[in-house]
């Protein structure tokens, strides 16, 4: 999380019914709906966290213990992403682990073949995902995105139809060299081309 997004995305939505869960698991237990929801600054009615802690609840403990369930919080966020980097790297170890062991047992033609015919499938599905999400983007109500559909987040929705057609052109390329057969030596050239 090199730019902190996943701290950033905690406090702002801290005080958020979303957060209802976080909060009863992170926060001191009696405080998750009370002083553990302390605004930032202390709101637009008081000075700062004090005020608003001393006001409503005759303490001044709330920002600390705002401040530790965040952090707990964070923690717990950063050790499950991790774990499932390295759960996918394991995985991708693993499939390459299949894959070198299947080239030893099956001879490589036959590999390639089965390749060939499995690509051009496998990549239709990030293909539909990016069309679902540019389409998500560029053409949902504002209730689905937010008030600003037409203006910041446009580019995004253009960046995922844009990868989705990538995503197409490399599985029709699949499907074409799996598909076309060698005939003779121009033929070869073309499935190489492509």
């Amino acid at each position: 999380d090199y730019h902190k997004v996943t701290d950033v995305w905690i406090r702002h939505w801290w005080l958020t019914p979303s957060f209802d869960w976080f909060r009863s698991l992170y926060c001191l237990e009696g405080t998750a709906d009370t002083k553990c929801m302390v605004p930032t600054k202390g709101g637009a009615e008081y000075e700062d966290e004090d005020a608003w802690c001393t006001d409503l609840y005759n303490a001044t403990d709330c920002l600390q213990i705002k401040t530790d369930a965040q952090m707990e919080m964070s923690t717990v966020s950063y050790i499950f992403l991790t774990a499932n980097a390295v759960w996918g790297l394991v995985l991708v170890v693993l499939l390459w682990l299949a894959l070198t062991m299947l080239e030893g047992i099956i001879t490589p033609p036959i590999v390639q073949s089965s390749k060939q015919a499995n690509i051009p499938a496998w990549l239709t599905l990030p293909f539909l995902g990016c069309l679902a999400g540019g389409a998500t983007l560029l053409f949902a109500p504002s209730s689905a995105v937010g008030n600003e559909t037409g203006s910041e987040v446009f580019w995004i929705g253009v960046a995922y139809m844009a990868s989705g057609g990538c995503f197409l052109v490399a599985a029709l390329l699949g499907w074409f060299i799996s598909a076309y057969s060698v005939l003779n030596s121009r033929d070869k050239q073309h499935k190489q081309i492509a």
